[in-house]
């Protein structure tokens, strides 16, 4: 016998009913705020029309999603459009790089006091002291397309306004190495390179000065090798140089050969903040074939005198052919060093020598140290640690530490007695000095110098037969490089 049914006929009707409402109920509350749920794309590609009425409402959403659709292709659209003239932009700032540049310079203020003996005023006159703003160095440089680098220099002073350096350099060019072409320095000895950067005395040493070459017109080739560790430069020069007053030796001369060769047996870091050792050699030769009855200009004073002090030894000399030969020997470790060179001059062939010089220098800067530029083959600025930097403009640090000292000893002698045969209205004689000093750097690009120097000249013949009684000169210098 079947159980009787207990489900009323009501039931159904009821629970279709109370459905309906529930979910009527969930749709206005999610639809209170007025935003329309998300629906995913795959319930909307399945969705069919199953009335008239459906397929109306169907229609409308699908319009709907058209139109969004159709809204983010057309922002898509824009954002490449923007990518692409964002990435225009780039490549053009990007070509406009290929040519960087870099403003540097130099100034330099100095006050000088001298000491003159009776018989040195006689011979040269009062020479007065002075407060002056000696030199100031603008230079323009900076690399283009990866191979190039150039650069112009001029130097401002009371007296003139000149051009130091325009120079273009090509790198790495087949069988020429690298090849500069301008007015520039001829790397005729380490003291004159040095001097591209700095010097650890007051001014150019005046026996260095007097075999140096200076600036002139030419083209010279850098060789490299073992990682720099090796530097040979040859190079044809023409001309008077444009800064002539600048330099102790002048030649007018018609073309001059140059070539130095440097090499560092010993280079050794700890990192790339600090040289431990380096241990230099090198040697140079130049020869200058002058004009048909030209004459060389050769002038000698001691350092630290400015361009409208008077010459001690030298005058002009009418010669055919006119060389020098330098040797140099350099050796740092840590904050100590030393350095030496020796010159040979020679006239109208090897047989006539016209003196020689010997520069010896000595240096102690502890806890600070002179930075080695393979380029070049010489010594540069000094690097002060941070730690001691007496003004840190970097870090915006001030009065922190007390910077770096530098003692520097310098003695170096001169003869030039044999330029006696040479004739012309030549003063000759001998010329030794020399220098105490104590540099205080601030920074690597400023210091304050105070040196102390002895000259010793002893003059006969030519012009005057007076000799020349010893004189002191008292220099306190500031340079700032920026």
């Amino acid at each position: 016998m079947r159980p009787k049914k207990t489900t009323s006929p009501m039931i159904f009707p009821a629970l279709v009913i109370a459905l309906f409402l529930g979910s009527g109920a969930v749709s206005s509350a999610q639809f209170t705020d007025g935003q329309t749920p998300p629906v995913p794309d795959s319930l909307l590609a399945a969705a069919t029309d199953h009335s008239a009425a459906d397929g109306e409402v169907a229609a409308g959403d699908k319009s709907s999603e058209d139109e969004l659709r159709t809204a983010i292709d057309d922002i898509k659209n824009q954002l490449s459009s923007l990518e692409a003239d964002l990435k225009k932009k780039q490549d053009k700032h990007d070509s406009s790089k290929r040519f960087s540049y870099k403003v540097g310079g130099t100034l330099i203020m100095d006050a000088m006091q001298l000491s003159q003996s009776d018989a040195s005023r006689a011979v040269y006159g009062q020479i007065d002291n002075r407060t002056q703003v000696r030199d100031a160095r603008v230079s323009i440089k900076g690399e283009g397309y990866s191979f190039l680098s150039y650069g112009v220099t001029f130097g401002i002073n009371k007296e003139e306004v000149n051009f130091k350096e325009v120079i273009v350099t090509a790198k790495d060019m087949p069988l020429f190495g690298d090849l500069t072409v301008g007015h520039f320095w001829i790397d005729s000895n380490m003291g004159y390179t040095q001097a591209i950067y700095d010097t650890p005395v007051a001014d150019f040493d005046c026996n260095t000065n007097t075999f140096g070459a200076g600036r002139k017109m030419g083209i010279g080739s850098n060789y490299y090798a073992a990682d720099k560790q090796g530097h040979l430069f040859m190079g044809v020069f023409t001309g008077k140089g444009l800064d002539s007053k600048t330099a102790c030796a002048v030649s007018d001369s018609s073309i001059l050969f140059n070539v130095r060769g440097t090499a560092i047996p010993i280079y050794r870091r700890c990192g790339d903040d600090y040289l431990d050792e380096v241990l230099h050699v090198g040697a140079a030769y130049y020869w200058t074939r002058l004009d048909p009855d030209g004459q060389m200009n050769l002038r000698l004073r001691p350092t630290g005198w400015n361009y409208s002090m008077p010459y001690l030894l030298g005058g002009k000399v009418t010669l055919d052919d006119y060389s020098v030969a330098e040797a140099e020997v350099a050796w740092q470790k840590g904050g100590f060093a030393v350095q030496a060179e020796g010159f040979l001059g020679c006239y109208d062939g090897l047989d006539n020598a016209t003196g020689a010089t010997l520069v010896s220098r000595f240096m102690l800067t502890p806890g600070a140290f002179h930075e080695y530029d393979k380029t070049y083959g010489c010594f540069e600025k000094v690097v002060v640690p941070e730690q001691l930097r007496f003004i840190d403009f970097e870090n915006c640090k001030y009065f922190e530490g007390y910077g770096a000292f530098e003692a520097v000893c310098q003695y170096s002698h001169t003869d030039l007695n044999n330029l006696a045969d040479a004739g012309g209205d030549l003063v000759y004689g001998t010329y030794g000095e020399l220098i105490a000093g104590l540099n205080w750097f601030w920074n690597s690009q400023t210091r304050w110098s105070f040196n102390w120097i002895h000259a010793m000249p002893n003059t006969a013949g030519g012009t005057t037969d007076k000799e020349a009684r010893d004189s002191d000169t008292f220099v306190s210098q500031v340079r700032i490089k920026f």
